[in-house]
């Protein structure tokens, strides 16, 4: 199976940059992601070098550093351990199941997991078939795996062709799946909302990205 030993340090930096986007400012930020999460981050990570000047400039100084060294680590990562848990610029998760699972799992029983939110707090269900199909695929190949997580838009497009990429891209939640910031959250810092997305504590990893306990 692919290393795991990556999970702390990977969930801790996509804590930093989830946290990013539902601040209530950076809405346009959070439609990039979800477009072109590689752009969006390569390009975060420039710091007040790029186009994200604005954003960041906007928060304290030390906290605009947490993100930005968050992005250049997801960049590093990406590079360096494409296979670890969480690793890339999509950071979809390794599979839950066994081998011998795996191999029976058909996209309809997945479909069936995906609204049951195994996917913890991303909207995998929001697509559904698309999401089974990707998923099962990349969990059963994992150089179609690296190279979803290191080339996105591209390895969406040679998994379901060019015009359901675009679909699932144009979405409402695009191909990082980030919900809106829940209401009941709405009060809180960007580092609060950090630790939420980041507790270990407080959440489980059953497949997904961030599962949150109830």
């Amino acid at each position: 199976m692919p290393a795991t030993s990556s999970l702390p340090s990977s969930r801790e930096n996509w804590a930093q940059i989830f946290a990013f986007a539902w601040l209530e400012s950076n809405q346009d930020f959070s439609k990039e992601l979800r477009r072109d999460p590689k752009e969006t981050i390569i390009e975060l990570a420039k710091g007040t070098s790029g186009k994200y000047k604005p954003l960041l400039d906007s928060l304290e100084s030390d906290t605009a550093d947490l993100v930005v060294d968050a992005a250049n680590e997801i960049k590093k990562k990406t590079d360096d351990t494409p296979l670890a848990a969480y690793s890339g610029y999509l950071p979809i998760p390794n599979s839950p199941f066994r081998e011998e699972l795996l191999k029976e799992l058909n996209e309809g029983d997945l479909e069936k997991l995906l609204d049951r939110g195994i996917e913890g707090i991303l909207q995998f269900q929001e697509k559904k078939e698309l999401w089974a199909e990707i998923l099962l695929r990349v969990w059963r190949n994992s150089d179609e795996l690296k190279k979803i997580r290191q080339e996105p838009l591209e390895g969406l497009s040679s998994l379901l062709g060019e015009q359901q990429a675009r679909e699932l891209q144009d979405s409402e939640y695009g191909i990082i799946p980030l919900p809106n910031r829940p209401r009941g959250l709405g009060t809180l810092t960007i580092e609060d909302l950090a630790d939420f997305l980041g507790d270990q504590d407080n959440a489980d990893h059953l497949g997904g990205i961030f599962l949150v306990a109830t």
